[in-house]
């Protein structure tokens, strides 16, 4: 039903009963007043017609007296009979027939001057008897009054009555109409305005990016926005409303110990009407996930009452990652630069150490080949020409690593390489390390150098194996197809869309530590004290792989073990079988 129909019925219910219960108060008012006047009337005509009626029982006339009663009771309608009594009996009357049984015992005996009695006749109609004592004998003269006949005379007053209240109620509809309109359209004007300014909160909620929630006092939820929700993993506000914010998203630290609700810092912001703003918290969703947030509470005052909080949040989850990226290319453009100043120096010192180890060498085999020397001396220069020449090993390696040398590139199976390596490699191993080798089928071919591909599949199986060292273990090579639909992370990179082909390598060795991990690829790192080499082995792979075009995986822990993953771009097929020749910087 309509607001103004509901108004105009409100109001002309109200009309109507005012009206009617005070027209229908009056019309009792007046009936009961013209009661009590004409029953004082005829109090005042009885006591008149008493002097005549006393004289008449005197001379004991009553033929006069039967045609007084008679006269006075036809010019008085109301009046329906007269009687006199004399000695408890029926004396003259002027009843058709006799006086009714009960009405000479109505007034009971003596009484003063007057008496009023109701009583009913056989048909239930209703009579006032007057009766007054006569000054001489015992005779008592009867009045009766009819009260339908007393109650007609306010007939009159009672119809104005109702047509006033008929008149008033014309009247209250239309007011009642015009109440109606002028209320409906006040408060149409009001809900208008209210229903634009919820719209335009609505709209201003609805269109944050920022998540948006209010609080009472108790903590419990009083509205969220589809921001807030999505954020937060619920998909309809009513699995949040009335609940409370800390159970359902703040009740876990950091760190991932429990936050009670003491603790929180919302709560304690509400509790004591503070401003607040965080940047170091996690909120959980619904899923039980978290992640980082900066948010602010605000609280919510009225007439210096506080009523609750609103705060407002926003997943930092980018922002952290770009600080995270922006940490690790600055740290890497560090080591990137000190590597290269190192890597000149390296080379600085390995050439001229080449040079001092060139004569030696030579020198050294003239020695064994044009000299007839003894066992003894022909066994102290093999261990100088075998040092010298561990010496130039090292030194090539660290020229290959700190100079630019020009390879040819073509199509190649990397599948092949992998198991060439497999068979130098196995040569080499103790029983008590196996090799398992887990090749997909269709991978396809990349384009590369055959003799630095071949580096680094050796050079990572022989990391393997060597980290497994005398225990029993196993090294699983695998090689398998991705392809890559949206560019994503992959080691310290990022892998465009396209198709790769992954080389693995895994250990089942004592793994590594964090630290170990971040300086794996460090030139002359090695966690192999006292060992063979120079610790180059994976910066050269490092500097292999990303000549071309891939990205290297790391993932150990301690007792796990260690899988690298070299990620090379499969060959497209547009360098058909033609070389090419690329200058591949250290």
């Amino acid at each position: 039903m309509r607001l103004q129909s509901r108004v105009f019925l409100r109001v002309i219910g109200l009309l109507s009963v005012l009206i009617v219960s005070v027209c229908l108060s009056a019309a009792v008012f007046s009936l009961l007043e013209n009661r009590e006047n004409l029953k004082g009337v005829f109090r005042a005509q009885a006591l008149f017609l008493a002097d005549q009626v006393e004289r008449l029982v005197l001379w004991d006339d009553r033929v006069a007296l039967k045609a007084l009663l008679a006269r006075f009771a036809d010019e008085q309608p109301v009046v329906l009979y007269a009687f006199v009594e004399k000695a408890n009996k029926p004396y003259v009357h002027t009843f058709d027939v006799g006086v009714p049984t009960g009405l000479l015992d109505l007034h009971g005996g003596s009484f003063a001057a007057l008496s009023l009695k109701t009583w009913k006749n056989h048909r239930n109609e209703v009579y006032y008897d007057i009766a007054t004592s006569l000054e001489h004998g015992e005779a008592k003269l009867h009045l009766g009054l009819s009260r339908s006949e007393i109650d007609s005379r306010s007939y009159t007053k009672i119809w104005a009555i109702v047509f006033l209240g008929l008149a008033a109620l014309v009247i209250g509809f239309i007011l009642a109409g015009v109440t109606a309109m002028v209320t409906t359209r006040e408060v149409d004007t009001m809900t208008d305005a209210l229903r634009l300014s919820e719209e335009r909160v609505r709209l201003l909620l609805s269109s944050a990016a920022e998540g948006i929630f209010g609080l009472d006092l108790t903590g419990d939820c009083t509205f969220i926005n589809p921001a807030g929700m999505r954020m937060l993993g619920y998909a309809n506000d009513s699995e949040i409303l009335g609940q409370n914010m800390h159970d359902i998203m703040h009740h876990t630290n950091v760190d991932g110990t429990p936050c009670a609700r003491e603790d929180c810092r919302i709560q304690n912001a509400l509790k004591k009407g503070e401003h607040i703003h965080s940047d170091d918290e996690i909120f959980w969703r619904q899923d039980r996930s978290g992640f980082p947030v900066e948010y602010w509470c605000h609280p919510v005052l009225k007439n210096g009452r506080m009523l609750g909080g609103v705060i407002t949040f926003i997943d930092i989850t980018e922002r952290m990652e770009a600080l995270a990226e922006r940490s690790r290319l600055e740290r890497h453009l560090f080591d990137a630069r000190k590597m290269e100043a190192l890597g000149q120096l390296a080379g600085g010192v390995a050439h001229d150490f080449n040079n001092l180890l060139s004569p030696i060498i030579l020198i050294t085999e003239i020695l064994l080949d044009d000299l007839e020397l003894s066992d003894a001396d022909t066994g102290h220069l093999a261990d100088v020409l075998a040092a010298a020449r561990r010496a130039q090993k090292l030194v090539h390696q660290i020229l290959s690593y700190s100079r630019p040398e020009t390879h040819e590139k073509r199509p190649m199976n990397l599948s092949d390489v992998m198991y060439d390596a497999m068979d130098l490699v196995r040569s080499s191993l103790p029983t008590t390390v196996s090799i398992k080798p887990i090749v997909e089928n269709d991978v396809p071919l990349i384009f590369g150098d055959f003799d630095e591909v071949h580096q680094v599949v050796m050079n990572l199986m022989t990391n393997a194996a060597q980290a497994i060292g005398e225990e029993i273990g196993t090294v699983e090579t695998g090689l398998r197809r991705i392809v890559v639909d949206e560019s994503r992370r992959f080691g310290s990179g990022t892998l465009a869309r396209g198709t790769y082909v992954v080389f693995s390598v895994a250990d089942t060795g004592r793994g590594m530590d964090e630290v170990t991990r971040e300086r794996i690829f460090e030139p002359f790192f090695s966690t192999r004290k006292g060992a063979d080499g120079a610790g180059l082995g994976l910066a050269i792979v490092e500097r292999i792989v990303s000549g071309h075009g891939g990205l290297l995986s790391v993932t150990s822990g301690p007792g796990e073990g260690t899988r690298i993953e070299a990620v090379f771009p499969a060959w497209d097929g547009e360098a058909s079988a033609e070389v090419r020749t690329e200058t591949i910087d250290a």
